[in-house]
């Protein structure tokens, strides 16, 4: 009985306007054409957590309308009634097939927090809010095909958003990291027999809310280190990052498939987490012998897709020592202009190069990065057909949500080696 007085206290409210009057909100509409009311069904889950079972889920309701740049209304939830009017915009999502209600996250009057609202072509609306210094969730429900046909002629900007980027703030996503393929192939570069050693992760993740339709996304990234395996004097190598593929995984009752397609995960290079490559060839194996050089990188750095990129060149001062075990060297850093060619002078060889990226976006499958021209030189010892490794390793920073504020999720640490015959 309670419930029902005060919808009809809020429904008499509304039909005589003095709820929603448009003279309330004095500022002008970035989309006045659209004016939406409605009573809304939905639940209140006061913890919601990784695979949720909803079984501590209330039934709720709220009356909402949408009028412009607003939302406003009344929620009743948790035997609460509380008062919302929240500065929103409408943008058309890249992800799914609809659009996306973006709340001011300054807005933090009415003591609610809008998350996100999913309104899909097919007419279903969804709006996910939260009180304030809690974790609960408040998520509503209704349907409007008018809504749709009216943005549909709308030319609304668009993002890269997905319809569970929501989730992610009240439930930490669940996040694996996975190798799911390294070899080695023999490819031809002007007519001289080369190896690639490659190495391919898939970094996946899941939404946590609700367990009856979780969606996981992935990003495969693929590390690859090419020249030639045999080194006589001197000879050039490469070494590529690459946003190999990404898209969803789609259930189909018992199995599972892989859809690709562009997903809010890109592999992003910033100045607290570069993406960080590193070249090294072997030391001496005795005090008689000399170590092989990195002597120059003749080529430029080649970036496919953005034209933006700053970088920073050194010696490698740290060099992971628990997969090579070896000891310190020296550090050099530099810095250059957009896409410079590396110059190493004479004298400042090293055994060891690393390359940072810390203002580079890897964002759309098949975009790669790609160093090239890395002169490596064999100083000849004593010893003579030997087999040595080379190797690069790499640290890739992987981040996911919108393109204006993605988060980060993981890092993307592997690394390929070329068993190189030093040969006279």
């Amino acid at each position: 009985m309670r419930c029902r007085a005060i919808f009809v206290l809020l429904l008499s409210l509304l039909m005589f306007g003095g709820v929603f009057s448009n003279s309330v909100y004095a500022k002008p509409s970035i989309i006045s054409k659209i004016s939406v009311t409605k009573f809304v069904l939905g639940i209140y889950d006061p913890n919601p957590i990784m695979n949720d079972d909803l079984r501590d889920a209330r039934n709720t309701f709220a009356i909402l309308r949408i009028q412009g740049n607003k939302l406003s209304g009344f929620l009743f939830y948790d035997l609460k009634l509380k008062r919302i009017s929240k500065n929103i915009r409408i943008v058309e999502s890249e992800y799914f097939d609809g659009y996306v209600i973006l709340f001011d996250s300054k807005d933090t009057k009415n003591s609610i927090i809008g998350l996100q609202g999913n309104i899909y072509k097919n007419g279903t609306v969804w709006i996910f809010l939260q009180e304030i210094g809690k974790k609960d969730l408040i998520a509503l429900s209704f349907e409007d095909k008018q809504l749709v046909e009216k943005l549909l002629k709308m030319k609304l900007p668009k993002e890269r958003i997905d319809d569970i980027s929501w989730s992610f703030k009240i439930v930490p996503p669940k996040i694996n990291i996975r190798e799911i393929a390294s070899s080695r192939e023999i490819i031809l570069m002007g007519g001289v027999q080369q190896r690639c050693s490659y190495s391919t992760k898939a970094v996946y993740i899941t939404s946590s809310w609700p367990t009856n339709s979780p969606t996981t996304y992935y990003i495969k990234v693929q590390a690859k280190f090419c020249g030639p395996t045999i080194l006589k004097s001197t000879d050039e190598y490469k070494v590529i990052v690459k946003n190999l593929d990404e898209g969803r995984i789609v259930s189909y009752g018992t199995s599972y498939r892989e859809v690709s397609g562009d997903t809010a995960f890109e592999i992003r290079g910033s100045s607290s987490r570069p993406i960080d490559i590193k070249v090294t060839v072997p030391y001496k194996d005795n005090p008689n012998e000399v170590q092989d050089l990195i002597i120059r990188v003749s080529g430029s750095i080649v970036n496919f897709g953005y034209n933006e990129v700053s970088w920073a060149i050194k010696w490698a001062a740290d060099l992971i020592t628990w997969a090579l075990n070896l000891p310190p060297i020296p550090t050099k850093a530099t810095q250059g202009p957009i896409f410079p060619p590396i110059i190493i002078e004479g004298g400042e060889e090293k055994n060891t190069l690393a390359v940072a990226y810390n203002n580079l976006n890897i964002g759309v499958p098949g975009q790669f990065l790609q160093i090239e021209g890395i002169v490596i030189r064999y100083n000849k010892g004593p010893s003579y057909d030997i087999t040595r490794k080379f190797y690069a390793l790499y640290n890739v920073p992987i981040y996911y949500g919108s393109s204006s504020n993605p988060s980060h999720v993981a890092d993307v640490e592997t690394q390929c080696s070329l068993r190189v015959i030093h040969t006279n």
